[in-house]
């Protein structure tokens, strides 16, 4: 599968569905997933935590991918996050994340987020593991 379809399947499978479903999830991430994020670290449970504490928080998000290309296991995606919470306020947020595909699934990310619009409290919806 091409990387950067991997990467739309893997986003769909996160946050596509009614509810979040890990077996999906295993399809398109290792089971050593690890994400840098933001100065934070989420293994794989903590990048599970951080999933379902968006779905609890975000009613819609929609993404756009601006920029997307990959060599040898690596893949870059500079993309958009639009989201509306489940209290109706809006966000955006432009995502920079440099994977490392491993035999087929995301086994890891270097990811900048930066919030470029909406309420300046949800500036860390990239990295956010509570509500």
């Amino acid at each position: 599968m091409e990387d950067s379809k991997l990467l739309q399947r893997a986003f769909a499978a996160a946050f596509g569905g009614p509810t979040l479903d890990e077996a999906q999830l295993d399809r398109y991430f290792s089971a050593d997933y690890r994400q840098h994020v933001d100065g934070q670290t989420l293994d794989r449970a903590a990048f599970l935590a951080h999933l379902r504490t968006l779905r609890s928080l975000v009613q819609q998000i929609e993404f756009s991918f601006e920029l997307c290309f990959g060599c040898d296991g690596w893949l870059f995606s500079r993309h958009l996050a639009s989201e509306t919470l489940t209290d109706g306020r809006q966000s955006v947020h432009r995502v920079h994340a440099l994977f490392r595909i491993v035999d087929g699934q995301i086994a890891g990310c270097d990811e900048w987020t930066e919030q470029i619009g909406g309420d300046p409290a949800d500036r860390d919806l990239g990295s956010r593991r509570q509500i």
